[in-house]
Parts: structure tokens; sequence; C-alpha cells
């Protein structure tokens, strides 16, 4: 998985949502409610929403509102079905709005819960490590201080120092490396696997 580092205040704790789900797929099994850590993206939810606001402010009579279903775009939609199972009502006809609505174009409003709080910079005084194959959950405590995180790394995580200073460097590791010799290195030690950067 990928991973970065966030930085959060000393007294955060990352929030949960109380979730219900069957033991076994398709409602079957028994049910269990478990607490399950709540994904979060990184980014500051005040600037995706006056982003999201500003374009739909813009919205009416723009390019994107007004755009048509041509018979070029309908034919490169049906090459992307090439068994031709889909019905013919599944497809648009020419001269059909491309998008139905805003939302359709830009997704829904920005929702708040999903986005890490907007602290002040001040405030932002520890650090902690986060998964971010999903929006974001935490993945190691909070720490004080970036050598104490580098240490968790390599005493309880398992990391290489290598990897894991390369890590606090940089601030985010991918899923995974596969290097010219055929060998695989996992989030942050892939960044140990680089060549080191001439321009750092």
């Amino acid at each position: 998985m990928s991973r970065e580092i966030r930085r959060v205040p000393a007294d955060w704790v990352h929030p949960y949502d109380i979730v219900t789900r069957h033991t076994r797929p398709l409602g079957y099994g028994e049910r269990r409610t478990t607490a399950e850590l709540r994904p979060l993206l990184a980014m500051s939810w005040r600037e995706q929403f006056e982003k999201w606001e500003a374009a739909r402010l813009g919205w009416e009579g723009s390019e994107e509102a007004t755009k048509r279903w041509t018979e070029e775009a309908i034919a490169s939609l049906r090459k992307s079905d090439p068994s031709g199972r889909r019905p013919e009502s599944w497809y648009p006809k020419v001269g059909d709005l491309y998008y139905a609505s805003f939302e359709a174009c830009h997704g829904e409003r920005p929702n708040p819960v999903d986005y890490m709080p907007d602290w002040p910079e001040e405030a932002r005084t520890h650090w902690q490590v986060y998964e971010t194959v999903s929006e974001g959950t935490p993945v190691s405590p909070v720490f004080a201080s970036i050598d104490d995180l580098i240490e968790w790394l390599i005493r309880e995580a398992g990391y290489s120092r290598e990897g894991a200073e390369a890590f606090a460097r940089d601030g985010w590791a991918p899923t995974g490396l596969t290097t010219g010799d055929g060998q695989y290195h996992r989030d942050i030690e892939a960044l140990a696997a680089l060549p080191p950067d001439p321009d750092a």
C-alpha cells in the first residue's frame, strides 16, 4: 500500500465509523458490528469546496454544460463493449446532453466528514503515517518528532533504516516498485531501492 506522512496535532485521534456487516457475502451469515477507521482525504476540504463551488457557479451556459453527444463519441463508447451485451437503451442518442447534471461532470459537493480537519499550521506539531490506497487511514501512532517516527518504522514496522529515512525525507512512498533485476520492493522499501537523485 502507498504511504504518506501527515502532520497532525499532538492529541489527534482519527475518527471511527460504526459499521454492521454480514460475515458472508450477499447478506448471509451473522451480522457483526465493528468500529472501522474512517478513510479521510489529506487535502483541504475548504479548498476543494471552493473549487467545486466556483465550477458550479460557472456551469450554466458553459461548454461542459452544453456539450452534446456526437456520432463519433457514441461509436467510441460502443467500442468499450466489444461483446455487444449492452442494450441499445444504454447508449445516448445523437444530440443528448453529454452530462446529465453538474454533479455528473464534477462529482457531488465535497463533504467535510471525508477530509482531514483544516488545522492551522501551528497546530500541526506531530507526525503520523497513513496508508493512501483508500482516502487515508493511520497505520502508526502519532509521533512528537520525525526521528521517533523513523525509529518506530525500523523497530516496530520492520523497515530498513535506509527506507525509513528516505520516507521521512520524501513524505510519501508508492505501493511498490519492481527494479530492473526483477525484485519487488513494497511501499517504503521502494524508496530505498531507487537510485540516488543527482539533483538532491
